[in-house]
């Protein structure tokens, strides 16, 4: 994300359960109201108007947004990022809380300062779900705390219960979270939502926007594999683009059948430090499992199903697991597989062929050639309701700046940025 960049979160979705409980249960909280730093620090860090934001509301937002994203704490931001990026990502979560400052002062531009019953019923909806999910959190760390080690569970159901409402009350205490504040919260997030809709509600794509940017995206990841052709297929296969529109080069999808080395097997094998004495071993236990393989390879030769072969014989922990269940996996020239793995998938060039038995590092493999992805665009049929998903957010996101700009002219805005942003040493410039 580059400085200056939108995180957009708390226009687009509503804030969980979760937000509090990684700050609150996990300890960070604790005695630490002094620390203007602190999860619950009151410090004003920004003014909207007359109207506060605070260092609390602030972290909350921050950490939200680092657990669910990277799953790591607001604490470890710097740490995680280094101070420059991790700046520019609390400036991010400034500039959104300001936003939403802005934006909750002209409700009435859009009727929304009086709530239906409606209005209300959402509303209570979204606490309930946020108090269900508190519950289950909680309920999950009680049976870790009171399960022995030998997986017994040392509460009755009435004792559940009692530390149940204990635990629940305690966080809810502690948090701040009462029924009001829980309302409050919640009513100022779903009236952003609300706003963030009619704003953007006509800003719809035209087929010749569309097409632009399918075009320009196209351009633009054609020249990434011109000019860094692995670099380009790592975004295509981690999915770092926005979206794919070009395949960088032949992909080709094989489902297997693992036949693999026991757990203790392989776990004996990787304690071996000896180069030799681990290839030594390795043929041992290819020897050991070869018969077994061979009698598999044997009966698919003589007719035997693939798919059902996967499900009776293979070790591969992910068979039943989309998409590799369904399509394969997907396999090209440095695309990280075992070596063998690749080599012997690369060679099959008909839909349908079967490699011989091969072996690796885990034991014996087969693969079969299920389909093939080949080098170029992506047809713009076949991507066209993700595009026009693109363009609309684009529009909107841009429609909502927009209205937040104009909200914006004759209001006094302040950002204290020493108390929320941290200081680069001399190491970290370094």
């Amino acid at each position: 994300m580059s400085k200056g960049k939108r995180i957009l979160i708390i226009v687009i979705c509503v804030l969980t359960a979760s937000s509090g409980l990684f700050a609150i249960i996990s300890g960070i909280i604790a005695n630490a109201k002094g620390d203007t730093r602190s999860a619950t620090s009151t410090t004003v860090i920004a003014k909207v108007g007359k109207e506060k934001i605070r260092y609390n509301e602030f972290y909350e937002l921050l950490d939200y947004y680092m657990q669910s994203w990277y799953g790591v704490g607001a604490d470890s931001l710097d740490q995680y990022f280094g101070v420059e990026y991790g700046n520019s990502i609390r400036e991010s979560v400034i500039d959104e809380l300001i936003e939403k400052k802005v934006a909750l002062q002209n409700i009435k531009e859009y009727g929304l300062d009086k709530l239906s019953d409606e209005d209300e019923k959402e509303i209570k909806a979204l606490m309930d779900s946020y108090l269900d999910d508190l519950s289950e959190t909680i309920k999950q760390s009680i049976i870790t705390d009171y399960t022995d080690e030998d997986g017994i569970f040392l509460l009755s159901d009435e004792e559940f219960a009692d530390e149940l409402k204990l635990q629940t009350e305690q966080f809810r205490e502690a948090s701040g979270y009462t029924d009001e504040y829980l309302f409050n919260y919640y009513r100022e997030y779903y009236l952003i939502n609300k706003m963030y809709e009619k704003v953007t509600e006509n800003n719809l794509p035209t087929a010749e926007e569309v097409k632009e940017k399918y075009d320009a995206l196209l351009e633009e990841q054609i020249k990434s594999a011109e000019d860094d052709p692995e670099a380009a297929m790592m975004y295509y296969d981690y999915g770092y683009n926005d979206i794919n529109v070009f395949v960088p080069q032949d992909i080709k999808y094989v489902k297997q059948i693992l036949i693999q080395f026991s757990d203790e097997e392989l776990e004996e094998l990787s304690g071996i430090e000896d180069e030799a004495e681990e290839e030594k071993r390795l043929n041992e236990l290819h020897a050991k499992l070869r018969p077994k393989a061979l009698s598999i390879y044997n009966e698919l030769i003589n007719g035997g199903d693939f798919d059902t072969l996967i499900e009776k014989y293979s070790d591969d922990e992910y068979k039943n697991e989309e998409p590799y269940a369904s399509e394969g996996y997907g396999v090209y020239e440095n695309s990280g597989y075992v070596d063998s793995f690749e080599k012997e998938t690369l060679k099959l060039t008909e839909i349908g062929q079967i490699s011989p038995l091969f072996e690796s590092e885990y034991g014996f493999h087969i693969v079969k050639l299920v389909s093939i992805k080949q080098k170029g665009p992506v047809p713009l049929e076949d991507i066209s309701d993700e595009l026009i998903e693109l363009v609309k957010g684009e529009k909107q996101e841009a429609a909502w700046e927009e209205k937040i700009s104009l909200w914006k002219e004759g209001m006094t805005i302040k950002k204290y940025e020493d108390r929320y942003l941290s200081e680069e040493t001399a190491e970290d410039k370094s």
